[in-house]
Parts: structure tokens; C-alpha cells; sequence
């Protein structure tokens, strides 16, 4: 079974999709895993253009049509519909550009159950679902996944304000003890560092340097070829990748010890946290 892992921030414009697509290429370097690549970001949808994909009308509405389908549990169709990614271990489903979310929110609000079964047959099929949420807590669809997932990559900036706002918002408690904070854009000459964020909200936290080669490759629609370069960047974008590759590792062998022993182990969110 595999792992979900949002890619989540609480403010618009602070590089979750940019995050989401480097981490799905890096970690297909790193590993074998079957990887998956969701956008339920249904404001923008620019998942595909980072996967340098042209998001047509039926790549589009396919995520809205695989959680809708009575056959969403169905293993195999899920591997069907979404799209590969050439050369690698990456699929993908795009959010939909002619549909608003509002039919994934009411079969959630709906029909709970349809959505849970889509979710299982994620898990039976990829290895890692890398989950691309509006930012926020204004989606039912992300709070689901929010609360759902074991451990949520939560993307900030070195804004304090728009960081405290969020600590107060009606949602954040129920989640923050599963947090993972990425600072993105990392400079160390702001006073607002790693230190006092690490140590204000007491979570793990990574940063990843403003990167120049990430917007001119991802603005030539060749997001990979950066990844695959040694710099300062994807450096620190590989100790991310491989604490998600680790966990993976760990959940695979415990689950093979809990068949043979029945023993009983600490949560995901846990490991992730106190590594």
C-alpha cells in the first residue's frame, strides 16, 4: 500500500506546484517507486506544465470522472486513466480546466464512501501520491486529504505575519502535529530563519534556495533536465526525497513484520516528524 503526501500551503503563490513536480522528478531519480502526480489545485492547474504535458479536454476531466465512477475502486482503472510521464515512473492526473471543483465536493459531502474506495485503489497501485491541494482551508477536498494523510508538506515563506495568521486558523490545529514545513525561497539573512520558525512551531523543517535555473528550465518546459543537475537546489531537494523514500522503505518492511509478528507500530506522521 502506498503513501499519500499533500503538498500544501496556507497562502497562493508560495511554489507548492513547482514543489510538487521537482519532488516527483527527483524522487523517480532516486528510486523505482510508482509515483503519482495529483492536481486538485483547481484555481490554476498548472501541474501539467511543469510535467511539460499538454493537459487536453479528456486529460483534464479525468480526475473528476475516475472519483465519480462507480468503478473508482477498481485498481486497474486508475492506472488507466491517468497519464504516464515518458521515461519514467510517473504518472499523473490533471485538475480539470472546464470543471469547477464543486462535483468532487458534493460526491465527498455525498458520497464519502466513493471517494474512500478511489483512495484504496491509489494506494494498491502507486507507491507514492504525490497530492497537489489548493492552498487554504477552504476545499472539502483538501481538508479531506489534509486530515486523512499521515503527514502534510506544508510550503511557507519567511512572512511572519501570513505564518502567524495561519497558526490561528479555524483547521490548523488538527493538522499541524503532522506538518512538515518547507521553507521555499530560503534566504539566511532574514531574521525570520529556520531556527525561529523550528523552534515557534515545533515542527521538522527543510528550506530550498531561490533557484534561478528552476524558473528559466521550468519556463522552457524542461523541468527535469534541472533536477538531474548536482546544485544547491535540488541538494536540499534530495533530503526531502529521501525522507519520503525512507518512510516508504519502513512502511513496506513494517507491514511485512506486522504479517509475520502482529506487532504493532508508531504512525507515519510520527516517523516522519522525529526522524
Amino acid at each position: 500500500m502506498g503513501i499519500i503526501v499533500p503538498i500544501w500551503s496556507y497562502k497562493h503563490g508560495w511554489g507548492q506546484t513547482s514543489i510538487a513536480a521537482s519532488l516527483a522528478f527527483q524522487m523517480n531519480k532516486l528510486s523505482k517507486y510508482k509515483i503519482i502526480l495529483i492536481d486538485s489545485n483547481f484555481r490554476f492547474n498548472d501541474l501539467a506544465d511543469f510535467m511539460n504535458i499538454k493537459n487536453t479536454v479528456n486529460n483534464s476531466v479525468a480526475l473528476d470522472k475516475m472519483i465519480s465512477s462507480e468503478t473508482a475502486s477498481e485498481t486497474e482503472n486508475v492506472t488507466l486513466n491517468a497519464m504516464s510521464i515518458k521515461n519514467t515512473n510517473i504518472d499523473i492526473f490533471c485538475g480539470s480546466k472546464i470543471l469547477s471543483f464543486n462535483t468532487l465536493e458534493q460526491l465527498i459531502q455525498q458520497k464519502p464512501e466513493q471517494f474512500d474506495n478511489f483512495i484504496n485503489a491509489l494506494k494498491k497501485s502507486y507507491d507514492i501520491i504525490l497530492w497537489d491541494l489548493n492552498s487554504g482551508f477552504y476545499s472539502d477536498l483538501t481538508n479531506y486529504i489534509l486530515k486523512e494523510s499521515e503527514a502534510v508538506l506544508n510550503i511557507v515563506k519567511q512572512f511572519k505575519n501570513p505564518l502567524m495568521q495561519m497558526e490561528k486558523t479555524v483547521g490548523y490545529d488538527e493538522i499541524n502535529r503532522k506538518m512538515i514545513y518547507i521553507i521555499n525561497q530560503y534566504d539566511e539573512e532574514i531574521g525570520f530563519d529556520i531556527g525561529v520558525i523550528k523552534e515557534f512551531f515545533k515542527v521538522k523543517v527543510f528550506t530550498l534556495p531561490y533557484a534561478s535555473g528552476l524558473v528559466h528550465y521550468s519556463n522552457e518546459k524542461n523541468l527535469e533536465a534541472f533536477i538531474m543537475q548536482k546544485n544547491k537546489y535540488t541538494i536540499q531537494l534530495n533530503k526531502i526525497s529521501e525522507m519520503i523514500l525512507n518512510t516508504v522503505e519502513e512502511d513496506k518492511d513494517e507491514k511485512k513484520i506486522v504479517k509475520t509478528n502482529s506487532t504493532v507500530f508508531s504512525s507515519l506522521f510520527t516517523r516522519l516528524k522525529f526522524r
